[in-house]
């Protein structure tokens, strides 16, 4: 009777050690969603704010070369509100380009840690059960004499 319960306590042992493991991967994936979303939606938010401030800005200067008698849609006055535009369109993409990189590392170690926690619950329930096999082969050796 005795080989019976060690094999069930393992059995037991191995069902408890998946729950946990299923438990940490659900954490780590709600973990990664919701910086994920902390991240796109920081980056939504300034790139909104940065294309006001340049709608601002160049409604702002068009209307100092109006008070000045200049033209803002030709010659040195639109070259400038174009250069304001496409800076304002690099920095944001620049930045996007970061937010990228900082996604791509969140995902890596997302997947760094699922893959360390199957190792883990693989070793643990590799190691039960050879407790477990190695208990019942002594326990059946007894009964053999």
């Amino acid at each position: 009777m005795g080989g019976f319960e060690t094999v069930a306590m393992a059995a037991l042992q191995v069902a408890s050690s998946h729950q946990q493991s299923k438990a940490r991967q659900r954490a780590i994936t709600a973990n990664q969603q919701s910086q994920t979303q902390q991240i796109k939606q920081a980056q939504a938010i300034r790139e909104r704010d940065q294309r006001d401030q340049l709608r601002r800005g160049l409604a702002s200067r068009r209307a100092r070369f109006g008070a000045q008698g200049l033209a803002a849609n030709g010659g040195s006055a639109a070259a400038l509100l174009n250069g304001l535009a496409e800076e304002a369109e690099t920095s944001i993409r620049d930045r996007r380009g970061l937010d990228e990189l900082r996604l791509g590392s969140i995902a890596g170690t997302s997947s760094q840690k699922r893959r360390a926690n199957l190792l883990d619950y693989n070793m643990r329930t590799g190691i039960q059960g050879y407790g477990a096999i190695k208990d019942l082969a002594g326990k059946l050796r007894l009964l053999e004499r």
